[in-house]
């Protein structure tokens, strides 16, 4: 008898369970109805979102053509993070063919419609020359606008600007400045130049090593391999931090894990002579 209940409490559970799932299913179904609905009448913002879910495979099957088609409706109809997605898309070759040249004049539709996003993306063509003829006073104007949108992205990208005199004067006091935004904002590229103008000083950027070694350390969290390793060789040596040679030898593993082979080099040369 027992065991006879113990066998309907499951079949219970697991009806339940299926009920729930069909419920969330449904539910999902709806909102993708009347996400389309709304598209469909005209609502570039639920266009817009219609394509980041197919992009992303959220709540849908990921599917890139049904993003493009989703996304292009929300750009055309004034949406600036849709027309930065679109663009990414003709970047990677998602679902359309691979197009720099469609991917920048996007970007720049998306800069002017007040995605900063999209500003410091041009940016950064323009400052390799992808799919738009290199222009360094154009990659310092779109990086400017973009960090003054609060991207990070676009504050780094002006940091190491004015840091190696691209398209400006050195500067390394607005050098540290932009950095600093970039890093606060999430970039660790940003952390890992700081780290690395603070370590070096000069043209009015005072050395200091304790500095250097938190944002290196920023870096590192954040997942960047570099900045690891250059954190662990100021443990290494006691630059700024104290002397600490395990602590060393974590971080060039860490390093050497997040994809930089000084990293390993160095981690290895210590483990040898252990």
């Amino acid at each position: 008898m027992k065991k006879n209940l113990f066998l309907l409490a499951l079949i219970i559970i697991c009806f339940s369970v299926v009920e729930v799932s069909i419920a969330q299913d449904n539910e999902v179904n709806e909102e993708i109805s009347q996400l389309q609905i709304a598209c469909e009448n005209g609502d570039a913002y639920q266009c817009a979102l219609l394509g980041m879910k197919y992009s992303e495979g959220k709540g849908v099957p990921q599917n890139d053509r049904r993003a493009v088609f989703y996304l292009l409706k929300a750009c055309e109809g004034g949406e600036a993070n849709a027309c930065v997605v679109f663009a990414s898309m003709f970047a990677l070759g998602r679902g359309v063919r691979q197009d720099d040249g469609k991917a920048a004049s996007l970007y720049e539709k998306g800069c002017n419609l007040g995605a900063a996003g999209g500003c410091a993306a041009l940016a950064q063509m323009y400052l390799s020359g992808i799919g738009v003829e290199k222009n360094e006073a154009k990659a310092l104007k779109f990086s400017k606008i973009a960090c003054e949108g609060g991207n990070p992205e676009g504050c780094t990208l002006l940091g190491e600007m004015y840091a190696e005199g691209i398209g400006i004067n050195v500067d390394y006091v607005a050098a540290a400045r932009y950095l600093k935004k970039g890093c606060e904002g999430g970039n660790r590229r940003g952390c890992l130049l700081l780290g690395g103008l603070y370590f070096t000083g000069g043209q009015g950027v005072s050395k200091d090593n304790t500095l250097a070694a938190r944002y290196l350390m920023k870096a590192c969290e954040a997942g960047d391999g570099q900045g690891c390793t250059f954190a662990g060789s100021l443990y290494f040596k006691g630059l700024g931090v104290p002397r600490d040679k395990e602590m060393a030898l974590k971080l060039f593993k860490k390093g050497c894990n997040n994809g930089y082979q000084e990293g390993c080099d160095l981690y290895r040369k210590i483990i040898t002579k252990k």
